[in-house]
């Protein structure tokens, strides 16, 4: 039982947050992107996520921009590139959690 933690009470916000950063990952191609960002490189640049999915740039950029406005991830100039990272490691851990419940038999 070292897993589970003191019963507390969950704030609406709390809540709320949960339920937005869920409904950001609940796209494929997101699901994906955050296995990359969370795959051991620190940051990876937009074009590496181009040509690792095989998605356009544009439609890249969108779930990029979806994810960051629900703080999954963050954005950092480089000259003229833009790289990722996820803000909390955690959040791969959680989708990788989701795997084993949903994709191990």
């Amino acid at each position: 039982m070292g897993r589970v933690k003191e019963a507390r009470m969950v704030s609406e916000q709390e809540l709320e947050q949960a339920s937005m950063a869920l409904k950001a990952l609940s796209h494929p191609l997101r699901l994906k992107i955050l296995c990359m960002l969370g795959g051991g490189a620190a940051e990876v640049a937009v074009q590496e996520i181009v040509t690792e999915t095989g998605a356009s740039q544009s439609n890249i950029s969108q779930h990029l921009s979806i994810m960051r406005g629900k703080g999954i991830i963050k954005a950092r100039k480089d000259g003229n590139r833009v790289l990722y990272r996820v803000t909390d490691n955690r959040m791969v851990d959680l989708f990788y959690m989701m795997r084993e419940v949903f994709c191990d038999n």
